[in-house]
C-alpha cells in the first residue's frame, strides 16, 4: 500500500517547519550571547541622569526579550495546531 502524497508532503513541510523554528531559536540565543557589554569600572559614581539612562536602557533590553520570547511562543502554538491537523487526518485515513 502506498502512502498517500499530500500526507508525506504535510509531513515533510511539518519536520521542515520545526527545523526552521529550532534554527531561529538557536540563532537569536547565539546572537544574545556574542552580544557582549564593556564593563569599566571608575573613581566615581554614576550621576543621577546616568543611572536613570542606565535604568531606561535595562527596562527596554528587557522588554525586548519579552518580545522576542512571545514570538518563539506563538510560533511554537503554530507549529502544535499543524502538528495536531495532520494527526487528525492521519488518523481519519
Amino acid at each position: 500500500m502506498n502512502p498517500d502524497p499530500v500526507i508525506s508532503w504535510n509531513v515533510v513541510l511539518t519536520i521542515g517547519l520545526l527545523l526552521n523554528i529550532t534554527l531561529a531559536g538557536v540563532s537569536l540565543i547565539r546572537s544574545k550571547q556574542s552580544q557582549r557589554r564593556e564593563v569599566s569600572f571608575a573613581d566615581t559614581y554614576a550621576s543621577r541622569e546616568e543611572m536613570s539612562e542606565i535604568k531606561t536602557e535595562v527596562r527596554n533590553l528587557r522588554m525586548e526579550f519579552k518580545g522576542d520570547v512571545r514570538g518563539v511562543h506563538c510560533r511554537i502554538d503554530e507549529v502544535l495546531a499543524a502538528v495536531s491537523r495532520l494527526e487528525g487526518e492521519i488518523k481519519h485515513i
